[in-house]
């Protein structure tokens, strides 16, 4: 299945994230060690028609890639007009892998891919190198999961003396983060002085430095940049308080190191349906309020 956007010209200039999956998400091509990729000799067909694509059109030149065990991720600049659209050339690539392997196999009814790709089209230049960052470390992020599985389920229908008990409760994380004494909520507000701004985030920071747990949405620019400098020091903890429901929800970068490490809990207080995207700003004030709460109710309730 492939997702489309409506105004996107797929045969012209573009940045994609291609996802493409085995049948039915067998590990047929690398295994994960050492936080890196080894792969089978399944998994090098796959590279080596990866890196054929380029051969066949010129014009699509290739970045980052990563060949998972039941999965393939890569990404993929456009750079000039093609004369088909990219859903024919990954086509291709998949043909060619699945030809390659079946013979390989000696089994010509070898089912190797799931039915059609998933791409994702970059609309700016911070997004792609999101996307490419999130291919490179994706090996490393599934041995952390792998490793630490039960802090990445997700646990639903959540109590806590601490959690309003008028919501259905999330969690992915260590939830004795919110048995820590100390809870801040994080509110940063858009418009007020860059020097009363830039004094809070300093705030927040030294809070977090000395051992306090925050907790917040991390939503507007000043409350993103608390986020940032938490992430820098070693041993700070945070309650992120997402203002959406968690079905699409996947924890990244540094978010997976955290919440391996017991130094990060994902909290939603939002129905599943609740999507994360476009900004529901009623929801990220309602959750804002909701950070309050929590953090001035005590464990002893």
């Amino acid at each position: 299945m492939n997702h489309r956007l409506k105004e996107h010209d797929y045969a012209g200039r573009g940045f994609y994230f291609i996802t493409a999956t085995t049948h039915p998400r067998r590990n047929l091509f690398s295994v994960i060690a050492d936080y890196k990729t080894h792969l089978t000799r399944l998994g090098e067909i796959v590279r080596d028609e990866w890196l054929k694509l380029h051969r066949e059109q010129p014009l699509l030149e290739q970045q980052e890639f990563a060949i998972m065990p039941d999965h393939f991720h890569g990404t993929i600049i456009a750079t000039a007009p093609l004369p088909k659209p990219i859903g024919y050339y990954i086509g291709n690539f998949k043909g060619r892998t699945r030809q390659a392997i079946r013979k390989l196999m000696g089994d010509p009814a070898f089912q190797v891919w799931s039915q059609g790709f998933f791409d994702l089209v970059s609309l700016d230049a911070d997004m792609f190198h999101s996307f490419r960052l999130y291919t490179k470390d994706n090996p490393r992020r599934k041995q952390l999961r792998d490793e630490n599985r039960a802090l990445f389920q997700k646990i639903r229908d959540v109590t806590h003396a601490r959690l309003p008990q008028n919501r259905h409760w999330t969690a992915i994380g260590d939830l004795a983060l919110l048995d820590y004494p100390s809870l801040v909520p994080v509110v940063v507000h858009r418009r007020r002085p860059q020097e009363e701004t830039e004094h809070t985030i300093n705030h927040f920071a030294d809070l977090a430095a000395s051992g306090a747990i925050l907790i917040g949405g991390f939503i507007s620019p000043g409350e993103k940049e608390v986020a940032r400098r938490i992430a820098a020091i070693p041993n700070a903890r945070v309650i992120y308080l997402l203002p959406h429901g968690m079905a699409q929800y996947k924890p990244r970068g540094k978010a997976v190191d955290r919440i391996a490490n017991s130094q990060t809990l994902v909290l939603s207080g939002f129905d599943d349906e609740i999507p994360e995207t476009p900004i529901n700003y009623d929801n990220c004030h309602f959750n804002n309020a909701l950070a309050k709460a929590i953090a001035e109710t005590t464990t002893a309730v």
